[in-house]
């Protein structure tokens, strides 16, 4: 379970860095279907941009709590499925 977290830390670290250096290059692309899916893609694999666009430190504090937010998600979807497995085997 550790390993999936970390993995799953990892990535949630990787997701708002990854959407910013595209945000950068897709800077001055006029207004279309791509911004707009940039955008909607970037709020639903990155909802800790919700949370911290007009904080002078959002771009330094949105990785880690969007880390935060995998690895819970990682934890709560591992213990789910342990729990169907044991579930599954007292049957």
């Amino acid at each position: 379970m550790r390993r999936i977290v970390v993995i799953s830390m990892i990535v949630g670290f990787a997701v708002p860095i990854i959407w910013g250096v595209l945000g950068f290059a897709l800077f001055s692309a006029p207004q279309s279907q791509l911004t707009d899916l940039y955008w909607d893609a970037l709020h639903v694999t990155s909802p800790a941009w919700l949370i911290t666009p007009s904080s002078p430190f959002g771009a330094i504090v949105t990785p880690f709590l969007n880390a935060l937010f995998y690895g819970g998600a990682a934890i709560l979807l591992t213990l789910v499925a342990r729990a169907l497995r044991r579930q599954d085997d007292a049957q």
